[in-house]
């Protein structure tokens, strides 16, 4: 059963909106947190009792996803129709990929090192609900097609 043992405080909002997904590293056992209003990541390390670090300059985070095979965190940012790729690390280079409109939920295959990324769109756009798949080796999107709804999810499943 689940026991409320505490409260760990995060960076105040400077912007509107608030947090959104949140994936935890295995390996350290750290939660990496999209911050949306801040336009960052927040990496809290439960362990030690508090936030540790912030991973800036991520407009409008939204998804947060962590492949502990290959050692990447991969974001998805609303604010600038990109995915940020980058190490679980403090101060990681992180690499930006132009993706489709309004990028969200995100999956990886972490054997062909293949995202596939949910991009809600915008209704008022024709043709902006999409699914965008991007090669992590060359950081390129490699196809994009178009979906009749909002494609807010994502799921690598390896038996298919």
């Amino acid at each position: 059963m689940l026991q409320h043992i505490g409260y760990i405080g995060l960076p105040k909002h400077v912007g509107a909106g608030g947090f959104d997904h949140a994936a935890v590293h295995a390996r350290t056992g750290q939660i990496f947190v999209a911050h949306t209003a801040n336009d960052a990541v927040d990496v809290i390390d439960p362990a030690a009792g508090g936030h540790i670090f912030s991973i800036p300059d991520l407009r409008g985070a939204a998804g947060v996803l962590v492949s502990d095979e290959s050692q990447l965190v991969i974001t998805s940012n609303r604010g600038e129709n990109t995915i940020g790729i980058f190490t679980p690390s403090r101060d990681p280079d992180v690499a930006k990929v132009p993706v489709g409109l309004r990028p969200n939920g995100l999956a990886y295959d972490p054997a062909r090192r293949l995202i596939l990324v949910g991009n809600v769109g915008d209704v008022a756009v024709p043709g902006s609900h999409t699914l965008s798949m991007v090669g992590v080796d060359d950081r390129t999107v490699l196809a994009e097609i178009t979906v009749p709804g909002r494609s807010r999810w994502a799921v690598y499943d390896p038996e298919i």
